[in-house]
This record gives C-alpha cells, sequence and structure tokens, in this order.
C-alpha cells in the first residue's frame, strides 16, 4: 500500500482494517458479546468488567456502549436487558452493584439492522 500524503488525494485509499486494532469498535463489542457465556434462556450475558478489560477502556465506557448495544437491540419480549448483580469482591468489604446485560442469541443481527437504519436516516438529512 503506498502512504498518503496530501498531493495524492485523487488515489484510491485501503480502508480495509489490517489488525484487531482497527477493527471498528461496535464490530469488536458484537465479537465480545458473542464470546461471553449464555445463561439458561439461551442469551448472551455481558459485563462491562469484560468489555473494560479486552478494549482497554473504563468500566463506565463499556457500560455506556454495552447500553448503547441494548437500545440498538431493544428490548421487550424476546429483547435485550440489564439486571444489577451484588457482587463482593475478596478485596473489597463492601459489596458493588455491577449491572449484567443479557443478550437475544439473535443481537448481533438486530444491531446491525439498528445500524443500517440509523446509516440510511442520516444519509437522507444529508441529501437535504
Amino acid at each position: 500500500m503506498n502512504p498518503l500524503s496530501i498531493a495524492s488525494g485523487n488515489e484510491d485509499v485501503d480502508n480495509s482494517p489490517t489488525n484487531e486494532s482497527e477493527t471498528p469498535l461496535d464490530q469488536r463489542i458484537l465479537e465480545i458479546v458473542k464470546a461471553c457465556p449464555k445463561n439458561d434462556n439461551n442469551e448472551y450475558t455481558a459485563k462491562p468488567a469484560r468489555l473494560s478489560a479486552e478494549l482497554g477502556i473504563s468500566i463506565e465506557d463499556a457500560t455506556a456502549e454495552l447500553c448503547g448495544l441494548l437500545a440498538a437491540v431493544g428490548g421487550g419480549h424476546d429483547g435485550a436487558s440489564f439486571v444489577f448483580e451484588t457482587t463482593k469482591s475478596e478485596s473489597a468489604a463492601a459489596s458493588t452493584m455491577t449491572m449484567v446485560f443479557h443478550f437475544p442469541p439473535d443481537f448481533a443481527q438486530r444491531a446491525k439492522s439498528n445500524r443500517r437504519k440509523e446509516d440510511f436516516k442520516i444519509a437522507c438529512w444529508e441529501t437535504l
């Protein structure tokens, strides 16, 4: 691949990801959630700590990303949900509340569908 320079504005540029760190964040999140364990209802169970550790982001950012995924997938019957669980670590005397997200087996398809709809809306507004 040729290095990109300011003078080479008419050349094609290969924007395809070459390694994991260049994979879009939303795609990496989907892959991480797919690797999470499933509960008795065949739903993926994702915790912000796992996302945080694998992506190298804060717990707060991981929680926000999972909330965004939950919104994209949708809730309700057979949808995504979350619960608060109390966890007690061995090193801490007090217990903490942790959000635990549950995603249906087809969550990735739903999230991608939502992304396409949002991209379409943006494209329509840009043409006005």
